[in-house]
């Protein structure tokens, strides 16, 4: 009985402990519990209970390291979890990947276990972290697809957000779009705004031909924006802090505008969120640095201040690899631009260590060389890296372009426009590389050559290579028909003027009236008769009258309409036109209504700024502003210094100054004294001491 009474005792102080461990995490008192939990494995050191919850409870204070260690003992394959979980906290991604792959056969329960399927998890977020995810996204689609096999599917699981995110970040946007439906997660209620932001990141990647999904990107992007405001207000957070978290997606949503061309609307969305100062310094560091590549800053110097200030070891820790390396590579630019050659040197030594493999290193090695005046050096490295780079590749590709752009900053026209030829893959035939070689044969004097790369340009894009289409398609067959016929090639500007006019109803109505005026002149060169047929499809306008009897000498002195509105056509005295302007600029109302619109545009700039207050008024300028503050009326300070001083004032120094100047003062003085002489004794000098010494 006395055994069984004390073995009564034990059981019931245990229970008493666990019973307090269970409030001291209900309370989040952690470290009262890791005290509890010590006192367990004191009298039992093998309590695999105490040491996981003290391991969690080190965990939550985001002690790490304690908690690896206390994970790491005999029992260490029991704790993989824990201890992949800290490994991935403390940045050991390697070995948190090591333990979580090594760890998911060895827990209890299998594959289906819950602490499989975290393993699972941290399994793929270290893929992730490490750049490989493409890995990481078939280990998540493996997790979806459990996850739907063991709940009876239905929705979109939360690992979704993870399929979508790790797709996005391998730049495989079809893939993700494959997997995930964007209609379904636009339409379900209550779907992940991050869910929605992943897509629309996967639609921006899918730009471009069939699937230029831009228009698609900006709704799905906004309404993920909604969604985010909508989950973390109802959650009782702020609209502040809403915002504050909305900051990434509207960083997004300027990327997505970029991508579609929307360059100004970008520049000023990232703007907004880089004066928002978002508590995120990850989003603040990728929206400084599109903003500074978009040319959004007052110029270069801001830009790579602004970018240095948003570069931290807690902003970079926040990015992908991919992103840190262009941030990086984009300030070893901005170093260059600004001239700084010695920091630019240092920076891109490092980030060169950083990543071996980036085509991005050797050309900025090569553009620093040969700023410094060693065009020879940075040829050749571009050479050894260009031999071996895989054929095709896109890095082959900027190598050769850069390699070009080399030989024409070296003015060897030659030799760029064989490097430009010889750039095959999709940069091969686009307007771009078009306009560039056509620009060197012009400059060696080959004009027929220039003509023949812009007709083969032009075919490619009425084909609708190059993923042109719609109004840039358009404009590039009408910049390229206008550019020969400029240059006195009217046939073949004709002819790409006819490409042009065969799109049909992608054809802009004003772009159509323009291309079929162009042709008209383009075939008066060379064929008049069919100049005249052209002619005849143009449409008339009532508002510029008849032709008939219209005399040419006349039509000369009329003058030009100044705007893109109809005008007839009448004489005009261009003189007292002139003179009549030049009096429009002396007349004073003009002049005041001019000065008032230029005011209020002013004032609402500053408003917007935030830099005065609109309930408050705006406070007059000091008429005083143009003098001197020591001169002005109310610039009290100091004025009796020195008041007497000097010619100008009436002390003791100017009165005597303007004495000397007295001559009736001084001929009182000198006969006043004559007249004192004569009274005194004899033996007395004037104005001495003393009598006459004998």
């Amino acid at each position: 009985m006395e055994v069984d009474g004390v073995a009564e005792v034990v059981v019931t102080e245990s229970q008493r402990v666990w019973r307090e461990v269970r409030a001291c995490l209900q309370n989040e008192d952690f470290d009262k519990a890791v005290q509890l939990c010590n006192t367990v494995r004191s009298k039992s050191p093998d309590d695999i209970d105490a040491i996981r919850v003290k391991c969690l409870c080190l965990i939550h204070q985001d002690k790490y390291d304690k908690a690896l260690q206390s994970a790491s003992g005999k029992h260490k394959a029991v704790l993989s979890p824990e201890r992949a979980y800290c490994l991935f906290r403390l940045g050991r991604l390697e070995e948190a990947l090591e333990v979580s792959r090594a760890g998911e056969s060895g827990v209890s329960g299998g594959g289906d276990s819950k602490r499989a399927r975290a393993l699972r998890h941290l399994e793929a977020q270290a893929l992730y972290r490490l750049g490989r995810h493409g890995e990481a996204a078939e280990v998540y689609c493996s997790i979806a697809e459990d996850e739907e096999r063991r709940t009876g599917g239905g929705g979109f699981p939360p690992v979704s957000v993870n399929v979508a995110a790790a797709y996005a970040g391998a730049g495989c946007g079809e893939k993700a779009l494959g997997a995930l439906s964007v209609e379904e997660a636009m339409e379900e209620e209550g779907a992940p705004w991050e869910l929605l932001y992943n897509l629309g990141t996967a639609l921006v990647q899918r730009r471009g031909g069939a699937g230029d999904d831009t228009a698609a990107a900006e709704s799905c992007l906004q309404q993920a924006e909604e969604a985010c405001r909508e989950s973390l207000v109802a959650l009782g957070h702020s609209d502040a802090e809403a915002a504050d978290e909305a900051s990434m997606v509207r960083s997004q949503l300027a990327y997505a505008a970029s991508r579609a061309g929307k360059t100004a609307a970008a520049a000023e969305q990232l703007n907004q969120v880089v004066r928002s100062r978002p508590s995120d310094p990850a989003v603040s560091l990728v929206s400084t640095a599109n903003l500074a590549a978009l040319g959004g800053y007052k110029d270069q110097q801001e830009a790579l201040k602004r970018l240095k200030a948003a570069m931290s070891e807690k902003s970079e820790k926040g990015l992908l690899s991919k992103q840190l390396e262009a941030c990086r590579f984009n300030k070893c630019l901005l170093l260059l631009q600004c001239g700084k050659t010695e920091e630019c040197r240092d920076e891109l030594e490092a980030v060169r260590s950083a990543y071996p493999n980036s085509d991005l290193g050797p050309r900025i090695e090569a553009a620093l060389l040969s700023k410094r005046g060693k065009g020879g050096e940075a040829s050749s490295v571009l050479k050894a890296h260009l031999a071996k780079a895989k054929p095709g590749s896109k890095e082959e590709v900027s190598l050769k372009l850069c390699v070009a752009q080399l030989y024409a900053t070296e003015n060897d026209l030659t030799l760029a426009a064989e490097t430009l030829e010889g750039v095959g893959g999709a940069v091969s035939g686009t307007p771009a590389a078009a306009s560039a070689l056509a620009g060197l044969y012009l400059g060696m004097g080959d004009t027929e050559k220039a003509a023949a790369v812009v007709v083969r340009a032009a075919e490619a894009a009425s084909r609708g290579d190059h993923d042109l289409e719609g109004d840039e398609q358009a404009r590039a067959l009408l910049g390229m028909a206008d550019w020969l016929h400029d240059q006195g090639f009217h046939r073949q500007a004709a002819d790409t003027y006819q490409k042009l006019l065969r799109l049909g109803a992608e054809l802009d109505g004003d772009l159509r009236i323009q291309a079929q005026a162009s042709l008209v002149i383009a075939y008066s060169y060379f064929d008049s008769g069919k100049s005249e047929e052209e002619a005849s499809k143009l449409p008339y306008n009532a508002d510029f009258g008849s032709i008939e009897g219209l005399d040419p000498l006349a039509l000369e002195m009329t003058e030009l309409p100044r705007s893109s509105k109809a005008r007839k056509l009448v004489l005009v005295d261009k003189a007292s036109q002139k003179a009549e302007r030049r009096q429009n600029k002396r007349d004073p109302e003009a002049i005041l209504k001019k000065r008032a619109k230029k005011r209020a545009k002013y004032i609402a700039k500053l408003v917007e700024d935030g830099k005065i207050d609109p309930t408050k008024p705006v406070p007059k300028p000091d008429p005083e502003r143009w003098i001197p503050r020591s001169h002005r009326a109310y610039g009290k300070r100091g004025r009796k210094r020195n008041k007497f001083v000097g010619a100008q004032g009436s002390g003791d120094g100017a009165a005597k100054d303007t004495a000397k100047l007295d001559a009736l003062a001084r001929a009182q003085a000198k006969q006043a004294a004559s007249e004192k002489a004569a009274v005194l004794p004899p033996g007395v000098a004037i104005g001495k001491r003393g009598g006459k010494r004998r």
